[in-house]
Parts: structure tokens; sequence; C-alpha cells
């Protein structure tokens, strides 16, 4: 099947793969290769020319399971972050509206997102250190 844009048509395969690099794990995974890849010596970089030439490397160079490496870790910080955002954003408007702190509008909406996003980072930033450990590409140790 091809699907059809305005700037032209693309096959259902490459679709599918920009769908996976678009919304995966794999995406962190690069993102922290880059960063390791700037505290190495000149020499030993690899000094990726953009995402799609850093993840064919990393699936050449260490094989395309590497590409997943972390992902159990990366599933429960997004698990943690949805159900914190969620909990957190109802529990803060309900005590707010409930006290008249905040009225029910852009601005209350505002003020309880950002307390809702501060606390489900809180809660989720355990995870993201050890998914940002698995994901260099070292056990968790401590």
């Amino acid at each position: 099947a091809v699907v059809s844009t305005q700037s032209g048509h693309y096959g259902r395969a490459t679709l599918i793969i920009l769908h996976h690099i678009a919304t995966s794990p794999s995406l962190s995974l690069f993102h922290i290769s880059l960063q390791r890849d700037v505290r190495l010596p000149v020499h030993q970089r690899y000094n990726y020319r953009h995402v799609v030439d850093g993840l064919v490397t990393i699936a050449r160079n260490e094989g395309v399971t590497r590409l997943f490496r972390g992902f159990e870790a990366n599933c429960g910080r997004a698990a943690l972050m949805t159900i914190g955002q969620v909990a957190f954003y109802d529990q803060v408007k309900e005590g707010l509206l409930s006290r008249d702190l905040i009225s029910d509008n852009t601005i209350g909406h505002f003020t309880c997102s950002t307390i809702a996003g501060t606390g489900a980072t809180i809660i989720t930033q355990p995870v993201d250190v050890i998914k940002t450990r698995l994901m260099q590409g070292g056990e968790y140790r401590n």
C-alpha cells in the first residue's frame, strides 16, 4: 500500500520505520549516545551526521537489539509519568478549587498542570536514572 501526501508517496514500510524512529526509546538511546560521544576522545567518536545515521551506525556496530536496551525501564518511566501527571493533576485541581485558590480557567489549568508535571517528574526521577544508565551500556549497580 502506498500513502500519498502533499510531498510525495511513501510505502507502508517507510511509514512504519519512520513511526518507529519517532516514537521509540531508540531516540532516547540516540540522545544518550550523542552525550556519550562528546565525552570520548576525538579519534574514538562516531560523529553521527544525523539521527538516522546514528541509529543505523548503532545497529551496524552494536547490533539491532542495542536499539532496545533500556526499553523496560523506559516503559516503566512512561507509565509512572502518565499516572503521576493524571493523578497529581486531578488531586491538585480538586484541592485548589475547593479552597478557592484558583478558578476553573486557563490560568487555573496551567497552574495545576505545572504542579502535576513537577510531581510526576519527581516520582519518575529514580527510574529515569536507571533508564539512562542502562541505555549508556552499563549495568545498573547500587
